[in-house]
């Protein structure tokens, strides 16, 4: 094991820079007004703002299959490494232990190639465990019951584990309150074309009652992927598009894309910041382009092998973003934030600009760091 010097970060562009300080005009009051308001430990972006550690191992991914013994050692490690424990138990208790209800959101949507891998679930469901959380008060879960039906996940937890969903399919205006809380929510003006903005369901997304009422602490297993409206898909969009309902009003066509402040503001919600405990990124096999799913001809994987930790989503996001753009310009893709139909189109671009600059609005609402020069990333090699 050694450790392996930090790729160089690029600083933020003067388009990227211009791009959020004109977007953060938009950002929702609440959210300019409670930046950094909240005290508690585990509150995002958690008692480790800014730190963001990369495990890499050669022998995670072979020939397109995932070694269950390579993302072990590489659970163990990187969190040992985030948080500074001597033991694997106590650092997996710096966050839980006996009484809570953990829920672990992971993401499906690439399946069945570029996913929150099984055994990467596995590897945090054995975690938990060892900091004393009961299997029976472990949730693995996905909005959709068709994605847990269409993945793996529903038949790697082991005995007691729970596996649910919000509900019971995809469902593509999602106004609909079945699985969520009517009490919790978040609301913008903004609403699906189908729909009258003078219903108050239509302008708002509730957060759904898995992680409202159901568990005490989240941990979000999110994928390393570009997307087509987002440009990055990472630890802040599993949150925001993962965790409520009435998300498709957010990138409905090539013009009416606004996933720029949806997702900060989702994210800023008092229950997500408050439960969502630690952010891990599955970065076996990314997605570089086409993302997030198979359906676009365009979608492009690569065996990155690497896992991510953090408790800030926004440094993760923002790592993320890195390795996505040198990926990108390896092949000879433009960067995420010049990429659309209006901008540089390399192919089947869907929307007019790609906005990967909701992480550096996420950053201005309090919910982490974005500074690539106060962000701490350090990359471990195994094997």
């Amino acid at each position: 094991m050694s450790a392996m010097p930090n790729r160089p970060e690029p600083r933020l562009t003067r388009r990227e820079v211009l791009t959020a300080a004109v977007a953060a005009i938009a950002l929702p009051t609440f959210l300019q007004e409670e930046a950094g308001a909240q005290s508690a430990d585990l509150a995002l972006p958690g008692p480790f703002r800014g730190r963001v550690i990369e495990v890499f191992h050669p022998g995670s991914v072979v020939a397109g299959k995932v070694r269950q013994e390579a993302v072990s050692e590489m659970m163990t490690r990187g969190m040992l490494a985030l948080t500074g424990a001597q033991d694997e138990a106590s650092a997996w208790k710096r966050f839980f232990g006996p009484g809570d209800v953990v829920g672990i959101k992971g993401s499906a949507v690439g399946r069945p190639h570029s996913v929150s891998q099984p055994e990467t679930l596995l590897a945090v469901m054995r975690g938990l465990m060892l900091a004393g959380v009961r299997p029976q008060d472990i949730l693995l879960f996905e909005r959709y019951g068709n994605e847990l039906r269409e993945s793996p996940y529903a038949h790697i937890a082991p005995k007691g584990v729970q596996v649910a969903a919000a509900v019971h399919d995809y469902d593509g205006v999602q106004t609909g309150l079945d699985g969520y809380d009517p009490t919790t929510y978040v609301e913008m003006p903004r609403v699906h074309s189908s729909v009258d903005p003078n219903v108050a369901v239509n302008r708002r997304s509730h957060l759904c009652k898995i992680v409202s009422q159901q568990v005490t602490k989240v941990i979000s297993v999110s994928t390393l992927k570009d997307h087509a409206s987002a440009g990055i898909t990472m630890a802040l969009k599993n949150m925001s598009h993962g965790l409520v309902n009435n998300v498709s009003r957010s990138h409905l066509d090539a013009e009416s894309n606004w996933c720029d402040t949806f997702i900060p503001t989702v994210v800023g919600m008092k229950k997500i910041r408050e439960k969502v405990a630690l952010h891990i990124g599955d970065g076996l096999i990314g997605t570089y382009d086409g993302g997030p799913g198979v359906w676009n001809p365009h979608f492009r994987t690569w065996e990155y092998r690497s896992l991510f930790f953090a408790t800030d989503p926004v440094a993760m996001d923002r790592i993320g973003w890195t390795i996505l753009d040198a990926k990108r310009a390896s092949v000879g893709l433009p960067p995420l934030a010049e990429t659309g139909k209006k901008a540089k189109n390399p192919g089947f671009e869907q929307f007019d600009k790609r906005q990967p600059e909701h992480v550096l609005l996420a950053a201005k609402a309090g919910l982490g760091e974005a500074d690539l020069k106060k962000i701490q990333h350090r990359r471990l090699r195994l094997g």
